[in-house]
């Protein structure tokens, strides 16, 4: 997680500055990273979810939204990757069929848009 915020920081102006602190949970077949503000006076957490049975990531995307209801409270408003067709891997020059950590940048950098942040 702290590879792809260092690639992104170059992608917009910097208009505040927060460290961001965090842990990885092994929890059966799922990795959770959990990375919050260092300073109480930032709202908000970036959880990722990875299924590491299996590579591919439309076989695994029901299975982690399943894992991820079970997660968070119901009061709690939680942005996730839902792929469509204008965001297919193939687009860009990346595999249908096996996930690798490109993937996750890019699933990033599509959330990061939808937030306006660049």
């Amino acid at each position: 997680m702290e590879s792809i915020l260092e690639k992104l920081k170059n992608l917009w102006q910097v208009r505040q500055h927060t460290i961001y602190e965090g842990n990885t949970y092994i929890i059966g077949d799922f990795l959770v990273r959990v990375a919050a503000p260092k300073h109480a006076n930032y709202k908000g957490m970036l959880v990722e979810v990875e299924y590491i049975s299996t590579i591919n990531p439309y076989a695994a995307a029901p299975i982690l939204r399943e894992f991820i209801e079970m997660l968070k409270s119901p009061e709690i408003d939680i942005e996730q990757w839902e792929p469509n067709a204008e965001d297919s891997f193939s687009k860009i020059g990346l595999s249908d069929d096996s996930f690798t950590r490109a993937h996750t940048d890019y699933q990033y950098m599509k959330l990061f848009k939808n937030w306006d942040l660049f």
